[in-house]
């Protein structure tokens, strides 16, 4: 949506009694200014890889519209990044909000540890409190502690953001498993970009 439509969609929200709204902010939205007028609690970086290069043409213009909403972002407000991701310090930049870390390989300020990896779900450490989760893949860890992370800058409970997370049901087509009645696995997923299908 642009601007307008945009913060039209957060007004309705508001009426119906929503205290948060968590949303995707794409480098063509920020490339194309839709997020004007809107001031944000916070921001997660996960990470940086060469997508959307047939929109932006060079690597480095994708890395400029990245960077460019954690310019934004007020002394109020959060940054979360991807220690693991190289461009992690430099997206940091020019940032005033207050700067946190997640990681599963680097130091950070939330960690996360895979003990375990089935089809069925993973065995998690997140900031040293094993939980299990109906999801399953490195990505899907570092997506579930960048939620953590995020959850508790906004004052929440770790206890409860950890059981309302051990509750997670994966989104369908995003590698979604199907198990047949012989045994035989088979994954439907929306991967269409190389760095997707490759962690697929």
């Amino acid at each position: 949506p642009d601007p307008v439509q945009l913060n039209e969609l957060m007004h309705r929200m508001v009426a119906a009694g929503c205290s948060y709204c968590f949303m995707e902010v794409s480098s063509h939205s920020l490339d194309q200014k839709r997020i004007s007028g809107l001031n944000f609690k916070g921001a997660v970086f996960t990470n940086l890889t060469h997508d959307h290069l047939d929109y932006h043409k060079t690597f480095d213009n994708y890395f400029r519209a990245k960077k460019s909403f954690f310019d934004l972002l007020d002394n109020n407000a959060f940054a979360l990044v991807n220690a693991d991701d190289k461009k992690s310090k430099e997206i940091l930049t020019h940032c005033k909000a207050n700067k946190k870390t997640y990681a599963m390989k680097s130091p950070a300020d939330f960690k996360v540890r895979m003990l375990e990896s089935h089809f069925h779900g993973s065995l998690l450490n997140i900031d040293n409190r094993e939980l299990w989760v109906n999801l399953i893949g490195e990505f899907n860890a570092y997506n579930i502690l960048a939620v953590y992370g995020a959850a508790v800058l906004l004052g929440g409970d770790k206890e409860e953001i950890l059981k309302h997370i051990s509750a997670f049901r994966e989104v369908r087509g995003r590698f979604q498993t199907i198990r047949s009645s012989n045994g035989t696995t088979g994954i439907v997923d929306y991967a269409h970009t190389p760095d997707a299908v490759d962690n697929v």
